[in-house]
């Protein structure tokens, strides 16, 4: 089944000439490209949770610390981080709580109609945050989608419009809700004596790399490059002045994950091994190459 799944990926073109390089069955793949679709559901959550009533409270790194004093807030970008975020943890023995929730960025009384839950989840995560004895917080999402509101490359979606909970002014676009949601935020846990660690964006790709990686092994042709890094910057221009902006007026810490994930432009593999288990989830081996970033988040 997993194997007929990444066909239907491939496309209905490419069908005939897969199955004749594989004579015939799925199963036949060559390793490598077992290797490539297997990418395609390396999706990683929390497993240490505790749910209290609506809200959901989860722990990464070692069980023996009582009281952690980290905390990740974020969407499901941050899922694809746990790799990373484990590992710095468990190398540094440290404890954070981690807070989730798909679709939802961490921008303070500012709804996202398709995340109904979103505006309620983030009060709980700030209130937690600002009644908890930790002193950094690590924010983490995709935010060039809500920034700009629209998907990037050959990703379908709908706009992403955000909006005011505080004030229902139908002429505020997404950029300015989005630097008054963060900026929200980021004040708040400054008022409370937090560290801020801004995690900036991921690089998104803008179609499914695990199917695109199988597809150029299997039939050949032109390779697919990621962005360049000039189109990365371009995409992600309204989120940089906004984390420059927050860093010049609070002193939060910004890091930048392309500054690893892109050179000339934004790779998709390692040795053969996808970096994305879609168009902008981080693989496990793609946030491996981020842990030295998470390390920096933690440090005291």
């Amino acid at each position: 089944m997993f194997y007929a799944a990444a066909i239907s990926t491939l496309g209905v073109v490419a069908l005939g000439a897969i199955l004749v390089l594989t004579r015939g069955l799925p199963g036949r793949y060559p390793k490598p490209v077992q290797v490539i679709l297997a990418a395609a559901s390396d999706y990683h959550e929390p497993t240490n949770c505790e749910q209290k009533g609506q809200f959901k409270i989860c722990r990464v790194g070692p069980t023996s610390i009582k009281e952690p004093d980290i905390l990740f807030w974020g969407d499901s970008i941050a899922n694809s981080m746990l790799p990373a975020i484990a590992s710095a943890l468990d190398r540094t023995r440290q404890s954070a709580y981690y807070f989730e929730l798909n679709g939802c960025p961490p921008l303070l009384d500012i709804n996202r109609p398709s995340t109904p839950d979103c505006r309620e989840f983030n009060s709980n995560v700030l209130r937690f945050a600002v009644r908890s004895k930790v002193h950094t917080v690590v924010l983490i999402a995709r935010w060039a989608l809500d920034a700009e509101g629209t998907h990037y490359g050959d990703e379908p979606g709908e706009f992403v419009s955000l909006q005011d909970a505080r004030n229902q002014d139908p002429t505020a676009n997404n950029h300015q809700l989005f630097l008054l949601g963060l900026t929200r935020t980021v004040s708040t846990l400054i008022d409370a004596r937090k560290r801020i660690v801004l995690m900036g964006s991921i690089p998104e790709i803008g179609r499914a790399v695990p199917s695109l990686l199988a597809k150029e092994h299997l039939l050949g042709g032109a390779r697919f490059s990621g962005p360049t890094v000039a189109e990365f910057e371009d995409r992600q221009r309204f989120v940089r002045h906004t984390m420059n902006a927050l860093h010049a007026q609070f002193g939060v810490t910004v890091l930048d994950p392309a500054s690893i994930l892109c050179k000339t432009t934004c790779s998709l593999e390692l040795n053969g091994e996808p970096l994305y288990s879609d168009n902008h989830h981080l693989s496990t081996r793609g946030a491996k190459l981020i842990e030295p970033l998470m390390l920096k988040a933690i440090s005291q």
